[in-house]
């Protein structure tokens, strides 16, 4: 009796059949096509005192990867990015900079003064790009601005010398002040921006009383001592703590009736009168050039540290409105920004 072989049978046992003749003459039955291996890509580090989710620290965050897009780069896409946030603790910023270098990253960008230094202290081989590198040269960051000479480069702040043109701009905008309170907090930075303004607030016909702002929790203390002194107008330096206390910086100069100028923008839109700072957007561009420049082979130490070129004075009608302040001609033509 003959066995019936259904079609679908047949179909299979020629196929393996044909499976074992091309075996047997030495070909390989599949060869799945030849791919190029994956391209590594490049991973970089973001060091911040601050918290990511910060007022001061999103509109940053947003201008760095948008200048990041803008130079070619996607995160996730052709960049990995390895952010490393301090929540305004600053002595961690050590050990987050040597968990960027034990991965490691080719390349870290650090936004202040305190982060770059921890990341320059945690490494002498990996490229660090600064954001707000204040006086580099001074600090031993590099060598000289032409020519950084290391593992550093960027962009300068100088922040010493546009603090003194704050206190020069708050003077214009209410020429009664006379009592100014400083709020500043123990980056390394402060001390000689403090001395600046002892050096021009005389000329300006200003007294300073300094305040070390502090955790959130006893800022009540410093607002109490700064009342006592009967202060009628208010400088904030940039800083972690200040920035940590913005809100409550804010409150406490609305209510006790306080004609402020701020280091960032975000103050002003935050409720403050007045700020005056190097322009975000172009500085993160910059930045987003450096990186670009060192992933595509340039060497750091041949790259000249660039200084702001451009700088913003933004100012907030309503808050002036409510202080029963009227900005003079002086300030308004300088004015690149109104917030209404």
């Amino acid at each position: 009796m003959t066995a019936r072989i259904t079609r679908r049978r047949f179909v299979v046992d020629a196929g393996v059949a044909g499976l074992g003749l091309v075996a047997g003459c030495g070909t390989p039955a599949f060869r799945a096509p030849w791919s190029p291996p994956p391209t590594k890509l490049p991973r970089i580090g973001f060091l911040d005192a601050e918290q990511a989710d910060s007022p001061n620290a999103v509109p940053r965050l947003q201008s760095f990867r948008d200048a990041l897009k803008t130079a070619g780069y996607s995160e996730g896409e052709n960049l990995l990015i390895e952010w490393r946030f301090a929540d305004y603790r600053r002595e961690q910023l050590p050990a987050l900079a040597a968990e960027l270098v034990h991965l490691p990253v080719d390349l870290i960008v650090a936004s202040t003064p305190p982060a770059i230094l921890a990341a320059r202290a945690a490494t002498s081989t990996i490229p660090i790009v600064m954001i707000f590198g204040e006086n580099p040269v001074a600090s031993g960051l590099v060598q000289t601005l032409a020519r950084p000479g290391g593992n550093v480069t960027g962009l300068a702040a100088f922040s010493t010398e546009l603090v003194g043109k704050r206190l020069e701009l708050l003077k214009e905008a209410a020429p009664w002040i006379a009592r100014l309170a400083v709020f500043y907090d123990l980056s390394p930075v402060h001390p000689a921006m403090l001395q600046e303004l002892e050096r021009v607030a005389p000329r300006l016909g200003v007294a300073i009383h300094v305040f070390e702002a502090r955790a959130p929790a006893d800022m009540a203390a410093t607002f109490r001592m700064a009342s006592a002194e009967a202060v009628d107008s208010l400088i904030v330096l940039p800083g972690d703590s200040t920035s940590a206390n913005m809100n409550q910086v804010l409150q406490f100069a609305l209510d006790s009736h306080l004609p402020a100028i701020y280091p960032f923008s975000v103050w002003v839109r935050s409720g403050g009168l007045m700020s005056y700072s190097q322009n975000t957007i172009e500085t993160h561009q910059r930045v987003a050039h450096y990186i670009d420049r060192i992933l595509k082979g340039a060497d750091p130490a041949d790259l000249p540290v660039e200084q702001p070129m451009t700088f913003d004075l933004i100012v907030n009608l309503k808050t002036a409105q409510a202080l029963g302040l009227t900005f003079p001609n002086e300030i308004l033509l300088q004015v690149t920004e109104v917030i209404r």
